[in-house]
């Protein structure tokens, strides 16, 4: 019997009475003339499957349709295109595997004995207004699962698995209107690349409906996520990701990057994050437009891995029913004005961080007051969040700095990583305020820097291993000269202090050829390694120098 199935080969079945007839496999390439449907065993023998020699084409119009059980190997990067439908249904039996020629489990097909590796064959590429339903399937040893470019097609993808993979287990690049669906589906086992890769721009509106996802094992360096949510341009992004489970990911779990002036407000609820994640648990970068949601419509959210377990940066939104745990830095992070709507203390819990907040902006008023009771969170009983206090770093917004921000009694601020403060943006340190400064740290502006003075006592700004002021870092240290580095005026900024006491630094200040107004009252600097002020200027300025006291050398 002669089967006309694709149109660059014909497949043929008989009696096989001639032994050397390999009962292995159907060759199966080209183009498809026709609605073709692919099944288990085609040749009847027990182990024999379809073997795809070349670039499969799906043309629109068409439907490959996968039968549970059935079984197709990919010759060395093969692609399979879908301009048509390829369905792959879910039947009583076992799910349709979709693998490389070198899967020997399966059976030997081509006669080598071979290992399967990841990358072995291409992707399955959906185009040009393409659906693609699969139900069942194990899709291995490629460079992605899915890979569409650019290209309007409908994506269902259900009880499934994608795992051994190169670059990435789905990615999912639309144009125009699209919903993608995918339910009870695992990715896992990817060398480089994101999990799930989701991207929109301009004139893309983006639906995810995604439930019962988990990723698994994803990715060799910081860049490769677990789900990662790009949004560009005027693109929108709406729906409900929920009972996601994501672990060990060399990136972040959930990576939601907004640059749009569209609608992003996703609904987040049942999200885990644990195992080793190689940066944050879940970062949603965006402005006030980026309004994500997360809360427990259909389960508490459980983040217990990261850097941070939780960055806002820059977004809105509305935020319940989180318990974040083993940070190892600190529980929260907010950056960039991020200013969320909602904030429910009550149901945010931490436990077992270094610090409960890294700030690079002022605390959002929906979230709490610093020096306060209402400090956006409630630590688990059995925690071991460290109270004693707030990481700072990084490129700052607005921020003030006060005294015992976690009302504590003693809590401090710790800079962790050098500060930026922008021109245009100004850090305020009030008076009884402390700054402790990890090892080599540098505090540069070229906005302004103003050390205000109350009824308290002076600001200091000083050495992490400063114990006298208490212990801050569980290392019990004595300070030195040179253990930070120093303030670095800059680029028409203004210095205004006036009440600080600035120790065990290289310099006080060092100025070098910027134009900066230099302004400082009744301030102390002491045990430093190189020179207390060094103000080096560039154009014409006037600095000012009152009450304050300089225990060794001034340089101008």
């Amino acid at each position: 019997i002669r089967l006309s199935l694709v149109g660059s080969e014909m497949c043929i079945r008989d009696s096989f009475s001639d032994p050397s007839v390999s009962k292995k496999y159907i060759r199966i390439n080209g183009s498809l003339l026709a609605d073709t449907t692919l099944g288990p065993d085609p040749l009847a023998t027990g182990t024999s499957v379809w073997r795809v020699t070349s670039d499969i084409t799906v043309p629109a119009g068409v439907t490959l349709t996968v039968t549970d059980d059935a079984i197709l190997k990919f010759d060395l990067n093969r692609i399979l295109s879908v301009d048509g439908t390829l369905r792959v249904t879910n039947g009583a039996g076992g799910p349709a595997i979709f693998t490389s020629i070198k899967d020997d489990v399966l059976g030997d097909t081509d006669g080598v004995v071979a290992t399967p590796a990841r990358g072995d064959w291409s992707y399955i590429n959906p185009r040009n207004n393409s659906t693609i339903a699969i139900d069942g399937a194990i899709i291995r040893y490629m460079d992605y699962g899915l890979l569409q470019q650019s290209n309007p097609a409908s994506v269902s993808i259900a009880n499934s698995t994608i795992t051994e993979f190169t670059q990435r287990g789905l990615y999912l690049d639309s144009a125009g209107t699209i919903t993608y669906n995918l339910t009870n589906t695992t990715i896992s086992n990817g060398t480089s690349g994101d999990g799930l890769f989701v991207f929109a721009n301009t004139g893309d509106a983006v639906t995810l409906n995604i439930s019962g996802l988990t990723v698994n094992a994803t990715g060799n360096n910081t860049s490769s996520h677990g789900i990662n949510l790009d949004i560009n341009g005027n693109a929108t992004l709406t729906g409900t990701l929920s009972n996601i489970t994501l672990s060990n990911i060399s990136g972040t779990g959930i990576l939601l990057d907004d640059t749009s002036n569209g609608v992003v407000n996703p609904v987040f609820s049942g999200i885990t994050i644990n195992g080793t994640i190689g940066v944050h648990g879940m970062q949603l970068i965006g402005d006030a437009t980026t309004t994500p949601t997360i809360n427990a419509s259909v389960a508490a959210n459980n983040i217990n891995a990261g850097i941070y377990n939780l960055t806002l940066q820059g977004v809105g939104g509305s935020y319940s029913n989180l318990n974040l745990a083993n940070a190892t830095s600190a529980s929260i992070l907010f950056s960039n004005a991020a200013s969320p709507l909602s904030w429910t203390d009550a149901t945010i819990v931490l436990a077992n961080a270094p610090s409960p907040l890294h700030l690079r902006t002022g605390l959002p008023a929906s979230v709490g007051v610093l020096g306060t009771v209402d400090r956006g969170y409630n630590l688990a009983l059995s925690t071991s969040v460290s109270q004693k206090y707030i990481e700072i770093g990084s490129v700052l917004s607005d921020t003030t700095l006060i005294a015992d921000p976690l009302n504590t009694g003693t809590s401090v601020w710790r800079v962790t990583s050098d500060i930026s403060v922008p021109a245009g943006v100004t850090l305020t340190v009030t008076d009884d305020a402390i700054l402790k400064f990890d090892l080599n740290r540098i505090l540069s502006v070229d906005g302004t820097l103003r050390v205000t003075n109350g009824a308290g006592g002076p600001a200091i700004f000083t050495s992490i291993k400063d114990d006298v002021l208490g212990d801050t870092d569980g290392v019990v240290a004595t300070p030195v000269r040179g253990d930070w580095s120093y303030i670095n005026p800059r680029n028409n900024s203004t210095i205004a202090i006036d009440g600080a006491i600035i120790r065990y630094m290289d310099y006080g200040l060092l100025q070098q050829s910027n134009p900066a107004s230099v302004s400082v009252t009744n301030s102390t600097f002491t045990e430093f390694s190189q020179v207390g002020l060094y103000l080096d200027s560039a154009g014409t300025i006037t600095y000012n120098l009152t009450n304050t006291t300089i225990l060794s050398l001034i340089h101008i």
